[in-house]
């Protein structure tokens, strides 16, 4: 899905950069490149609308419900999971629902399959400098880099 997402973005700047309006001068037929189209303008705020929608998105479903509703949805939790959950916090050892649960869907997901087990490094942010690492071993939570 985030992939998709970028894509969209890059289109929308495309669009934004790549994109003037041909005006016809008045003293010859010759059309000369001016200023910004109507769909540059859209470009700009597609791209806006599209980064603050998934951002807002994210926050939205963290907050979401209380530890209790987590505890009655998932009565396999622990209630102290399901608080931190609630908060929106990690810890080592959550399952990748427990963590979707508490931070939403990450923007991308590397996979690594070795004869040793599976290994995923999910990615939270679309900056480079805000983006958050969690990293998984067969199935759970080991550690996290910001």
């Amino acid at each position: 899905m985030s992939k998709y997402i970028s894509i969209m973005l890059i289109m929308a700047l495309a669009i934004t950069f790549f994109s003037p309006v041909a005006v016809a001068s008045e003293e010859s037929s010759d059309y000369q490149i001016y200023g910004w189209s109507f769909w540059a303008a859209m470009g700009v705020a597609a791209t806006l609308v599209i980064w603050l929608g998934v951002s807002a998105a994210q926050v939205a479903h963290r907050r979401s419900r209380t530890a209790e509703e987590w505890h009655s949805l998932h009565q396999d939790w622990s209630k102290e999971t399901c608080k931190l959950i609630a908060e929106g916090t990690i810890q080592q050892g959550m399952t990748k629902e427990q963590v979707r649960a508490a931070r939403g869907e990450p923007n991308d997901i590397n996979r690594t399959v070795t004869e040793y087990g599976t290994r995923e490094q999910w990615v939270y942010g679309s900056s480079p400098s805000g983006r958050k690492y969690l990293y998984f071993k067969d199935g759970k939570l080991t550690g996290w880099q910001t």
